[in-house]
């Protein structure tokens, strides 16, 4: 035996040091008593042999040591040896270490002299002479595997006499590891200790998937009168608790037990390990805290452990279910195994048996992915690939789904078989539909190195530009770059060819985008049924967001204004998946004639009927922007809400940072200025600015109007450089409007005007002139105004109020007329706009028509009035962050009283609604006339608040009045 061999046996020597550093041993006491007893008995020369059996780690080695220790103590002989996978297949290995172990106490040999050799001389377990110069046939009648009888003999007479001297202990741990040979011998002891001072305690494998000669052991020792097997099971939860009273405490441990358990099984070595991997702590854990297993390194060592253990096999097949586990298709274990199903079908099935005993499987896979990750590490390269490609060779055959496959294939690197690449396309889009853009990277990019032509390579590309996008749209664009020069060219599959021009037209590449569709168009007659559906989905989405472009593909047919026929409507509509089409044709007919009753409803069933994924995203944009023109930005807030919580949970960035920009633009529809800040801030924030491509216009407007109206001039950082193809977008009009404000408000009139008049020709030119989409020219119009251009700016205010639109389209173009009239003409105007804008809610319109309403009459000469009016509209402003409209009416008037909510619920919702009309600046007869009630009433009412609010009269209704 080598000198690390013997090492290793002095490691595992039983010494007063191991006993008493060893941990104590939990729910062991029964099994102690036991041998305690058998011990007595063998004093008395009644020896037996004891087979203490259990899972891996489930203590059994423990349980020997221990009681190696009392018996060492009781005066008895300790004769100690192991077996072990690195010499099962050293010859009477164990049987070596038995006879060494007496040269270690410094025992008498057979002949009672005190050897260096232990019971018998090392010789006597090696080759003997007579092997070396040819072998007798007597030698010859010894089959393979089994021990020299005269060696036996002597053994056995060897223990005899050292028997005499005092009781003799044979512990001999993990036997299921034993040689052949030294378990053949084991057997031959075992059936003589009867009538002798020797005690035999062999620790195994409980259900060993071994040869039938470890059958044998068994049933050999076990029918013998005096042999005896005791079960070493799991820990109790009550017994875990015990393990980890005196790291966490005894409450905490009690609390903590169940959970560990569930993870350990009740593996003493598993459960120690996982106290091991605890943060250190000064002290127990707070009572009502129960620390968490958190499995880490020395769990995972643990878990390797248990299996070494258990054997090659049990390694064996741990590390096949590792393998399998992921893509749940353990069935195929025997298979990825190589194990003949004709003669060991039941093996396998007997070392799951063993798995699940050790704590390390739960039906079938492992109890935590530690553990299994423990298993993989383990693994060496090739001989992890060589079983992940035997598993997706096994999982392909067997007919498992395309993403069940690709976890091996990924796994393995290797997609050179003739079906790789077919499987890792459709395992990506599988993927992608979970949200798992990294797995789906993964398989495209191990799909990409399989291409063996053009055109897969193009679907590859594309599929990855599909997944890429969705988190960086930036990123998409590299993969499909070396596409480009096919697209132009005309060598491009028609539906490569539309995907490809849709990144080119988000990315404002209009003229490949355009020569992309000019030569789908000289084929249009060959396209199948789907491509032409895309190509007209194409045309009418370009009548919308990029109508230059439509124009220039219109001319190829000579037909201005094109729009697919009927026909080519429901063939669309069904190729492309229902509510697509719908939707942005919606949108189209709003923004050229104004929402009705219909678009609305059809607007409300697309986002009904649509769920949010890549290809739908652009319809739910649709559909809620229609919503948003209708004057309808309400529902659209609810609704885009709801998608923006579903992509932050599906972790779909780009999915975020669109949604956010259509939710910005809603609420600068809905004058809600400070969420108008924020949604901008975070589209701009989620995907990277350039990225955005034309569509950086919606953010970016949204953010300049609403920091125009809160003061804010934080704009610059968050903004990239404007692509020159976004001022052919409807992105470009919303830019415009939205500086022009801005420019307004900085007080360069010229500059806003240029902007404003801009915005307004080209709406014009491209026929989508609809105010609720952007209403220049109200904005035009106050302009023309400050510039002293009256004429012209009510020319603009009257167009503006001819165009279709909704109550508060109607409200702001009433305000602009307003600024262009007489004074003595524009507080009837006004009072006609601030009834509108407080019907539909704009409270933002709403604070600036009443700052109008409150200059004008301060014109008048009615300064009450104005007085009320002003403080009304700063309590507005206050509400809709507009703080340089608040400064100014709070300069204008000198007074800053914030409101008192509280005090208005002391009244009836009769006498709020004619003290709210009162504050505004109403008479009576107008609030009589507008309420359809009698100027008595109004009275009346208005007597009952003012006593209620304790106030002298209407003119301090808007001090204490929330509004």
């Amino acid at each position: 035996m080598g000198t690390a061999a013997l090492s290793h046996i002095m490691s595992r020597w039983p010494d007063a040091h191991t006993a008493e550093s060893a941990p104590a041993l939990v729910e062991r006491d029964d099994a102690l008593r036991r041998l305690d007893l058998l011990f007595e008995d063998c004093a008395a020369s009644r020896g037996a042999t004891v087979v203490i059996a259990g899972g891996a780690g489930a203590g059994k080695t423990a349980l020997l040591h221990a009681f190696m220790a009392r018996a060492a103590r009781a005066g008895a002989t300790v004769l100690e040896a192991f077996g072990s996978c690195a010499e099962r297949d050293l010859p009477l290995g164990v049987l070596r270490q038995l006879s060494r172990g007496g040269s270690r106490a410094g025992l008498p040999d057979a002949t009672g002299a005190h050897g260096s050799d232990g019971l018998l001389p090392d010789t006597a377990f090696g080759p003997s002479a007579d092997m070396s110069t040819g072998l007798s046939a007597a030698v010859h009648a010894v089959p393979a595997g089994h021990p020299r009888p005269h060696l036996l003999q002597d053994l056995w007479v060897a223990l005899r006499t050292l028997s005499q001297h005092a009781p003799v202990v044979l512990a001999v741990d993990d036997t299921h590891l034993a040689d052949t040979a030294s378990l053949r011998g084991l057997i031959y002891l075992g059936r003589r200790l009867g009538s002798q001072r020797v005690l035999l305690i062999a620790t195994e494998l409980a259900d060993p998937a071994g040869d039938r000669l470890r059958n044998a052991w068994q049933t050999d020792l076990l029918r013998q009168p005096r042999c005896h097997r005791l079960r070493v099971g799991e820990l109790s939860v009550r017994g875990v608790a015990e393990v980890l009273t005196p790291r966490l405490g005894a409450s905490a441990a009690r609390e903590a037990a169940p959970g560990w358990r569930d993870l350990t099984g009740g593996n003493p070595l598993l459960l120690r390990a996982l106290v091991e991997d605890l943060p250190a702590a000064p002290g127990p854990a707070p009572a009502g805290q129960p620390a968490h297993p958190s499995p880490g390194e020395a769990f995972g060592k643990a878990v390797l452990t248990c299996l070494r253990r258990g054997g090659e096999p049990l390694l064996r097949v741990a590390r096949g279910i590792a393998v399998l586990e992921e893509a749940g298709s353990a069935a195929l274990l025997p298979r990825l195994l190589d194990v003949d199903p004709a003669v060991t079908r039941p093996v396998p099935a007997r070392i799951l048996d063993t798995l699940e005993a050790a704590g390390v499987l739960r039906a079938g896979r492992f109890r935590h992915t530690a553990a299994r990750a423990a298993v993989l590490a383990d693994l060496d390269g090739p001989a992890r690939t060589a079983l992940h490609r035997r598993a997706a060779e096994l999982l392909y055959s067997a007919g498992a789904p395309a993403e069940d496959v690709a976890v091996h294939l990924v796994a393995a690197e290797h997609a050179r078989e003739p079906w790789g690449l077919d499987v890792l396309c459709r395992a990506a889009v599988t993927a992608l539909v979970r949200d798992d853009v990294g797995c789906a990277l993964e398989c495209l990019r191990l799909a990409g190195l399989a291409c063996e032509d053009d055109d897969q390579r193009a679907t590859v590309a594309l599929l990855r530009a599909r997944v890429e996008w969705r988190i960086n749209p930036g990123a998409a664009l590299r993969h499909v770059e070396p596409l480009v020069p096919a697209l132009l060219t005309g060598q491009l599959p028609s539906q490569h060819a539309l995907t490809l021009v849709k990144l080119m037209l988000w990315h404002g590449r209009e003229d490949d985008a355009t020569a992309g569709l000019r030569e789908l168009e000289t084929r249009r007659d060959q396209l199948d049924t789907q491509s032409l559906a895309g190509l007209d989905l194409i045309r009418e989405y370009l009548q919308a967001n990029h109508p230059p472009l439509a124009a220039r593909i219109s001319s190829l047919d000579g037909a201005d204004g094109w729009r697919p026929k009927a026909s080519a409507l429901s063939v669309a509509a069904s190729a492309t998946d229902g509510p697509l089409l719908p939707a942005v044709t919606t949108l189209t007919d709003v923004l050229r004639t104004g929402a009705n009753h219909d678009t609305v409803r059809t607007a409300e069933w697309v986002l009904q009927a649509t769920p949010l994924d890549d290809v739908t995203l652009g319809s739910l944009e649709w559909a809620l922007l229609v919503l948003v023109y209708a004057d309808r930005a309400d529902i659209a807030a609810s609704w885009c809400d709801q998608f923006l919580r579903e992509a932050a949970l599906r972790q779909a960035p780009t999915w975020q940072a669109m949604l956010s920009g259509i939710r910005a633009e809603v609420a600068v529809h809905q004058g809600d200025s400070p969420a108008a800040e924020q949604h901008a801030r975070a589209a701009l924030t989620l995907i990277p600015g350039w990225t955005w491509g034309v569509g950086i216009g919606r953010p970016l407007s949204a953010l300049i109007a609403a920091t125009t109206v809160t003061g804010s001039h934080a704009v610059d950082q968050l903004a990239a450089p404007i692509p020159d193809a976004m001022f052919q977008t409807r992105f470009g009009l919303q830019y415009l409007y939205a500086r022009g404000q801005q420019r307004l408000s900085h007080g360069r009139l010229h500059a806003a005007l240029d902007d404003l008049l801009t915005c307004g020709r080209l709406m014009t030119a491209w026929d989508i002139d609809l105010p609720s989409f952007v209403p220049w020219r109200v904005e035009a119009a106050l302009t023309l105004v400050r510039l002293g251009r009256t004429a012209e700016a009510r020319a603009l205010a009257d167009e503006h109020l001819s165009r279709p639109g909704g109550g508060r389209v109607r409200g702001m173009g009433l305000r602009a007329l307003a600024a262009a009239l007489d004074a003595r003409e524009r507080p009837a105007v006004l009072l006609a706009a601030v009834d509108i804008l407080q019907e539909r809610g704009d409270r933002l319109q709403l604070a600036y028509a009443l700052a109008d309403l409150s200059d004008a009459h301060r014109r008048s000469g009615e300064l009450t009035k104005a007085r009320m009016i002003t403080r009304r509209a700063v309590l507005l402003a206050q509400e809709c962050g507009a703080e340089p409209l608040r400064q100014r009416l709070t300069d204008r008037s000198g007074d800053d009283t914030p409101g008192y909510g509280g005090i208005a619920a002391t009244l009836s919702a009769a006498e709020l609604q004619v003290a709210m009309l009162a504050a505004s600046g109403r008479t009576n007869r107008e609030i009589a006339k507008k309420l359809y009630i009698t100027v008595s009433t109004v009275e009346q009412h208005l007597t009952r608040a003012y006593r209620k609010l304790r106030v002298n009269g209407r003119a301090d209704l808007p001090v204490i009045l929330q509004v």
